[in-house]
C-alpha cells in the first residue's frame, strides 16, 4: 500500500465525518491502515484486469501477435540464460 492511499482514506475520512467514530487515534490509526490495503488491493486487481482485456483486444485486432512491449520482455526473458543468469 501507498503512503498516497493511506492519505486519501485518512482525507475522506476526515471529510466523511467517520473520524470521530474511533475512541482512540490509535484505533483510527488501525481502520485507516485496513482500509487502505483493502483499496490498495481493489485498485491492483482492476489494475490488472483492464490490462489483461487492453492485451486481450491488442491481439484480437492484430492476428494474436503481443504487444511491442510484451515481446521485448519475452525476447529479454529469453536472452537471461545465455547471459549467465539463471532462472530459478
Amino acid at each position: 500500500m501507498s503512503e498516497m492511499t493511506r492519505r486519501a482514506v485518512q482525507a475522506a475520512w476526515e471529510e466523511l465525518g467517520r473520524d470521530r467514530e474511533y475512541p482512540t487515534p490509535e484505533a483510527l490509526e488501525a481502520a485507516i491502515q485496513a482500509e487502505a490495503e483493502r483499496l490498495a488491493e481493489m485498485i491492483g486487481d482492476e489494475t490488472e484486469r483492464l490490462r489483461s482485456m487492453g492485451i486481450a483486444q491488442f491481439r484480437a485486432d492484430n492476428q494474436g501477435n503481443f504487444p511491442p512491449y510484451i515481446e521485448t520482455v519475452q525476447i529479454g526473458n529469453g536472452q537471461a540464460p545465455r547471459s549467465g543468469v539463471t532462472e530459478l
